[in-house]
């Protein structure tokens, strides 16, 4: 579960968004917001894993680029650990909050919202600059 665990915290808002932008408007909310409120709990998983002293790392063996020192690798320290869950905690506050003034264009507005999740928590584990780089564009 360590390796997995950060691919979970990338791959759940991601596919929560995409489902997202095809439900409607009553869905959109109730669905952004357990997206949202299911990534917080992979990341108090990953919490978790480094209060037992095991710090997640995945690293993809087949994405070397040996010509560019490039690899697909994910991680957590103490720090970035701190600013995951400081991000996966307000995210669904944000959602949360926004149910009232949200009246139109709900399930493309709670999409983007999830989306955007996605590289916020990507800058935090990305350990190589590549992936780091390219988690902005």
């Amino acid at each position: 579960m360590t390796s997995l665990s950060l691919i979970l915290l990338l791959l759940i808002p991601l596919v929560g968004a995409i489902v997202c932008a095809f439900l409607s408007d009553a869905l959109a909310r109730g669905w952004a917001l357990f997206v949202s409120l299911a990534t917080l709990a992979v990341a108090i998983v990953i919490g978790v894993q480094m209060a037992q002293g095991s710090a997640p790392v995945f690293q993809s063996p087949d994405a070397r680029i040996a010509s560019l020192g490039f690899s697909f690798t994910l991680g957590v320290t103490p720090i970035s650990f701190w600013l995951v869950l400081l991000t996966a905690f307000l995210t669904p506050l944000a959602i949360a909050a926004s149910y009232g003034g949200i009246k139109e264009r709900q399930p493309e507005y709670y999409a983007w919202m999830l989306a955007l999740l996605v590289p916020m928590l990507g800058v935090f584990v990305a350990r190589d600059l590549l992936l780091f780089m390219s988690s902005l564009n």
